[in-house]
């Protein structure tokens, strides 16, 4: 939004003015005056200088969490397309329809297609789909 503020200048500026934006002109100069920029003022400069570095460093912080997050859904991914080769679609549906490893135990008791699978192995799958705990396999 644009507001028109009356303010005074030099009479011998005005025919500098009429060859260019003045409008614009003013906005830069008021913006780097504010903003402190172009400001020989050490102190200011100083200022601006730590914003801006806290800034980079709160960007950064934020940039490294995206790539990890991402390293790790794309490792997932990976494993589970892995996984996903050695059985079919019914042990995985198995799986979705189980909230714990116990009940996957059960239904493997019972089922006699998860019975043509080793234990071992279908654990090992079932805590690599849930997100549960491989080290105890």
């Amino acid at each position: 939004m644009k507001i028109t503020k009356p303010f005074c200048i030099d009479e011998e500026l005005i025919p500098k003015l009429k060859n260019i934006n003045a409008s614009d002109l003013v906005t830069e100069l008021l913006k780097e005056h504010f903003d402190g920029e172009n400001v020989q003022n050490l102190g200011k400069l100083r200022e601006n200088l730590k914003k801006k570095l806290q800034k980079k460093a709160i960007l950064l912080k934020e940039v490294r969490l995206l790539k990890k997050k991402i390293a790790e859904i794309t490792a997932k991914e990976a494993r589970i397309l892995k996984i996903s080769r050695k059985y079919p679609d019914y042990v995985f549906k198995c799986i979705d329809g189980c909230r714990d490893v116990m009940a996957f135990y059960s239904m493997f008791r019972t089922d006699t297609t998860l019975k043509r699978f080793k234990w071992i192995e279908l654990k090992k799958t079932f805590n690599e789909v849930k997100g549960g705990n491989n080290k105890n396999v």
